[in-house]
């Protein structure tokens, strides 16, 4: 099964808004990326493997662990299903190029946001509304989950050792979750890099 075109869709465009920021600061913005979920029919995960490498030159990850870069990586959401991110360009290939007796591929653009967490004092921003562990010992790049953050479902995938991290959610929660992510910051006495513009009445 297959769905429309790729398209990115921006949820806090004109609203998150970059401010003067010491440099210590934990960084905040909107990713605009394209995201694919594909799930391997019963018995394919190894076809569907195959076919992300031969693609975009990552596989399939195991549960709870991504694989490629921040530019282009494949999320583990379930076992043999994956939430792939990256450019239109990069993701276009997967619709014609995944056979639909091997997976199906339903694009998810337009349903959710990726928001870029990053700094020193990020995982103490995101432990106020997370209870994943993210001690390095415990949660280090490559690593995904699904998870509740904030009353929010999210999926969380830490890129690299900063550390920052790429936060999906709906679309139409972005808002709200921006807004918890800026009082988490303040009531840990964390600066953040970005300001919210207020809402219109």
């Amino acid at each position: 099964m297959s769905v429309s075109a790729l398209e990115p869709v921006a949820a806090l465009a004109g609203i998150l808004v970059s401010r003067a920021a010491g440099k210590d600061a934990v960084t905040l913005a909107e990713i605009l990326a394209s995201l694919v979920m594909v799930s391997a029919r019963r018995g394919q995960e190894a076809r569907l493997d195959a076919t992300l490498q031969a693609l975009l030159g990552l596989g399939l990850p195991a549960m709870g662990r991504a694989t490629g870069t921040s530019e282009c990586a494949a999320l583990s959401i379930a076992p043999g299903t994956a939430l792939v991110q990256g450019s239109l360009q990069k993701l276009a290939s997967l619709r014609p190029g995944i056979q639909r007796d091997v997976a199906a591929v339903v694009d998810q653009s337009g349903g959710l946001a990726v928001l870029r967490l990053g700094g020193p004092k990020s995982p103490s921003v995101l432990t106020k509304g997370c209870r994943l562990d993210l001690h390095p010992s415990a949660f280090a790049p490559g690593h995904c989950a699904r998870t509740l953050i904030a009353q929010t479902t999210a999926i969380l995938h830490q890129i690299d050792a900063i550390p920052t991290y790429d936060i999906i959610v709906p679309r139409t929660l972005a808002r709200s979750f921006a807004e918890f992510l800026l009082r988490a910051a303040q009531a840990g006495g964390v600066e953040m890099s970005v300001s919210l513009k207020p809402e219109e009445s």
